[in-house]
């Protein structure tokens, strides 16, 4: 009989730690929000913030891959893959 794989950590508590941060999310975006709609002006600013967060973000998306993420490693295999005769050049 195989015993299952417990979960390190505690899922349930989870749930109401993530519904406080939608409330505090929310919050902010409201009061954000509401801010921004006394006056042309605020709006044009959060509007002009909201863009220049999207730019800088697809400015850093555009980015090259680091050195790491190009760099292949080739491990020995396993024994399991070599006794099955997997390892052998095609």
């Amino acid at each position: 009989m195989q015993e299952s794989v417990s979960c390190s950590h505690s899922s349930k508590a989870l749930g109401p730690i993530y519904l406080l941060v939608l409330f505090a999310a929310a919050y902010n975006l409201a009061r954000v929000e509401r801010w921004a709609l006394v006056d042309g002006t605020r709006l044009a600013t959060v509007v002009g913030g909201l863009l220049l967060i999207y730019a800088a973000s697809r400015l850093i998306g555009q980015q090259p891959p680091s050195i790491l993420t190009r760099i292949e490693f080739e491990d020995f295999p396993e024994t399991a893959t070599q006794r099955l005769g997997l390892s052998e050049p095609v």
